[in-house]
């Protein structure tokens, strides 16, 4: 049974986190997933359930809103979403057999590397001294990073305000099966690896990377919160908590993304992802 004291609170932080998710283009799911689990002591298997589910309400107004800005790639955002809902269908099935421990090992691991990476493209990006527009791509950063292998056929070919993106529909595709796998399991909608790979592994801008991200998540949160609710992994107090607080941090975010550079996003994303490490680190081993 969830107190009074814990429902304000959990409010309050899914309204933060929301904030931090939508200006990264992720759900929320890394931070959310591991506090109700450590902090609030709720099963893991219902926690990623409840979750999962509840990402469907802030992703929507985060879509909505990228949409209407003109930073969503609906052909990429669907050639990876498909893929991660049937992901995340297969990884709801087997969530109840993973033991929390393993599964906050695994979440901080994956936080940490991709925090290390965010945080160096940022500060690597922020030595730049161009006038480069936010949407525009660093085509070097690319080529650098396995050029050949982006470029596995099929290639998908993306035109957005002047510039044209090639990208390899087998990454894509193979990528969305495991960031589906991993929702479906931890209820941690994947948008913190998916963002950072869109913007260096894909080149996308970060204000682009975090739109159609949003979308991806949206679809595979659906998918992966119905089955949970045929699996009976649903609180729904906790349900409801979050599918109210959860929008309004995404309006603020919305809001707030578009006062910043893509660098700056960059920034915010390394920064959340060494929280989350060390937070959830904290709250279950200490």
């Amino acid at each position: 049974m969830i107190t009074p004291l814990e429902i304000i609170l959990i409010a309050l932080v899914a309204v933060s986190i929301s904030i931090l998710g939508n200006i990264g283009g992720f759900g929320g799911g890394i931070f959310i997933v591991p506090l109700l689990i450590s902090a609030f002591s709720h099963e893991s298997d219902i926690v990623a359930g409840t979750v999962l589910l509840a990402m469907i309400f802030p992703t929507a107004v985060g879509t909505v809103l990228a949409w209407r800005k003109d930073e969503v790639y609906w052909k990429f955002g669907l050639v990876m979403g498909i893929p991660s809902a049937a992901g995340a269908v297969a990884g709801s099935f087997v969530a109840s057999e993973i033991d929390d421990l393993v599964a906050v090992i695994i979440i901080c691991s994956l936080a940490l590397i991709f925090s290390i990476r965010m945080l160096t493209y940022a500060i690597q990006n922020g030595r730049k001294k161009s006038k480069k527009k936010i949407e525009e791509v660093d085509v070097s950063q690319n080529e650098k990073f396995l050029a050949k292998i982006l470029r596995i056929k099929p290639v998908m070919t993306i035109e957005h305000k002047g510039f044209v993106y090639e990208i390899s529909m087998t990454l894509v595709f193979i990528f969305g099966v495991l960031f589906g796998i991993m929702a479906g399991l931890f209820g941690i909608s994947g948008g913190w690896l998916q963002t950072p790979l869109m913007i260096v592994f894909f080149g996308l801008s970060p204000l682009v990377a975090s739109g159609t991200s949003l979308f991806v998540i949206l679809l595979k949160a659906t998918v992966g919160g119905v089955t949970h609710i045929f699996l009976g992994n649903i609180n729904w107090i906790l349900l409801l908590i979050l599918a109210i607080s959860m929008p309004i941090g995404a309006v603020i975010g919305n809001f707030l993304k578009h006062k910043m550079k893509g660098k700056q996003v960059s920034l915010i994303i390394g920064v959340a992802l060494l929280l989350v490490t060390i937070f959830t680190i904290v709250f279950f081993f200490v």
